[in-house]
């Protein structure tokens, strides 16, 4: 079926009518003149990764999708920049979006008092669940579905925010509620609190705005780039080493001898690095303890621990290689090797042009195992190599040959990856190309939307 030039795919369809039932799915195939359809569509995801199933049914042709995009001003401007790519990708599927900043009151109850609703909400990051509109949160008034995508570990979303955490609970008990995940670990954690139907990996995508060819006058450095922060989320704990952090402040009930079993798998050369998923599989706590305010202060602090220690880890380990750090906090750690140089941060937009600058990219998504941060995507799709911490998504990305290297996040050896970066020839452009059109935005919402 089709919307103009759109083909909807029925999980499209299936994410706006499912949780309705059986009479409202009638009324509100008559209201949109829905008509169901069949056609085969191949599943997607891999091995228990929640995924909504697909149903056969289609839009009419008398219908557009209306979605609305509710953001935030970051400081470096990634919110704002997700925010667009997100719009800008539905517009390619002909979706009529509006996005409003939630700083705008005023845009905020003009659009609830139109009574133009929309199919979809999505919420970038979990600063939105805290907005109020007439009274209610932004998720019960606005979008027949609403999306919580998390911009963060689940974990922090959480903690920081603790509205995220009522919306949680609320969708436990109404499937209108959704997610959207860039980390599958993150996921499947959600999923057994709500269902794998409300639940969606959605990884994250690149920031394509350049040619992949290099343009005359453009040349790269034969130096490595980290891009990111060292890690503030600390700064007011007095705590030297992770088994002294595991008994300050809130700690769950757990016996010395299991609080050191979880301890040492944390940081277990070859381990699982997501500190939630450890305490789910070693210590077998379920989802609904560790995503509650009795583990969440615990987790986050544990968490906020084992990200600056391994960033600290891959810095002591690149002492001695030419490398550039954009980003606060490292030239307090690590500011006496000759090597190194640094900017101080930067803005969002800059990754890109950072990228085709360096001959590589030293990223980290630390405390995560299966799912990658969109500096990764942005790099390679600019023809940087990357060099970054194990992780189960990587084998799904499509990267060129040669172009990215691990390192195990918890004794990182990157001598040789760092080596092979700089030496190494420039990646074809025809495999930047076949990357860029599996990792883009539109193919990110396509693959999850249409």
């Amino acid at each position: 079926m089709r919307i103009g030039k759109l083909r909807v795919n029925p999980q499209f369809v299936k994410q706006l009518i499912r949780p309705l039932v059986p009479v409202g799915i009638l009324e509100l195939m008559a209201r949109r003149r829905y008509t169901p359809k069949s056609r085969r569509s191949a599943p997607r995801g891999t091995d228990d990764v929640p995924t909504p199933s697909a149903a056969h049914e289609y839009l009419s042709d008398h219908h557009q999708p209306t979605a609305v995009i509710l953001y935030w001003s970051h400081h470096f401007g990634a919110v704002e920049a997700l925010a667009s790519f997100f719009k800008n990708a539905l517009a390619s599927l002909d979706v009529d979006v509006t996005m409003i900043n939630i700083a705008s009151d005023a845009e905020l109850d003009a659009y609830a008092l139109s009574g133009s609703g929309a199919d979809f909400a999505i919420a970038v990051g979990s600063l939105p669940l805290a907005k109020r509109v007439l009274g209610r949160p932004l998720y019960e008034v606005f979008g027949e579905y609403f999306y919580f995508w998390p911009q963060d570990c689940l974990i922090y979303e959480l903690q920081r925010v603790w509205p995220a955490q009522q919306y949680l609970k609320a969708a436990r008990s109404s499937s209108r509620l959704r997610f959207l995940f860039f980390d599958r670990d993150y996921a499947r954690l959600a999923a057994e609190l709500t269902s794998p139907d409300q639940v969606q990996y959605f990884p994250f995508a690149g920031n394509f705005d350049m040619l992949p060819s290099l343009a005359d006058g453009e040349a790269r450095i034969s130096r490595l780039a980290v891009i990111g922060t060292v890690g503030s989320e600390l700064v007011h704990l007095d705590a030297n080493n992770l088994h002294q952090l595991a008994t300050a402040g809130d700690t769950p009930d757990l016996s010395t001898s299991r609080r050191h079993r979880f301890l040492e798998a944390i940081e277990a050369t070859g381990g699982k690095t997501n500190t939630a998923l450890v305490a789910n599989e070693v210590l077998g706590i379920e989802a609904a303890r560790l995503l509650s305010p009795e583990w969440l202060p615990f987790l986050t602090r544990i968490d906020a621990f084992e990200k600056q220690r391994r960033r600290l880890l891959v810095a002591t380990a690149l002492r001695g290689i030419a490398v550039d750090f954009y980003g606060t906090g490292w030239k307090e750690h690590v500011a006496d090797c000759e090597s190194f140089r640094f900017h101080g941060a930067v803005p969002y937009g800059d990754l890109s042009r950072l990228s085709r600058l360096h001959a590589g990219l030293v990223n980290f998504d630390p405390n995560l195992d299966d799912g990658l941060h969109d500096r990764v995507y942005t790099a390679m799709g600019n023809g940087c190599r990357v060099i970054t911490n194990t992780n189960r998504a990587i084998a799904e990305i499509n990267a060129p040959g040669g172009a990215i290297y691990t390192y195990d996040a918890n004794a990182p050896d990157i001598a040789d990856h760092a080596s092979a970066a700089l030496s190494g020839p420039a990646i074809p452009d025809h495999e930047v190309l076949a990357f860029r059109r599996a990792n883009s935005w539109p193919a990110r919402v396509d693959a999850a939307f249409a």
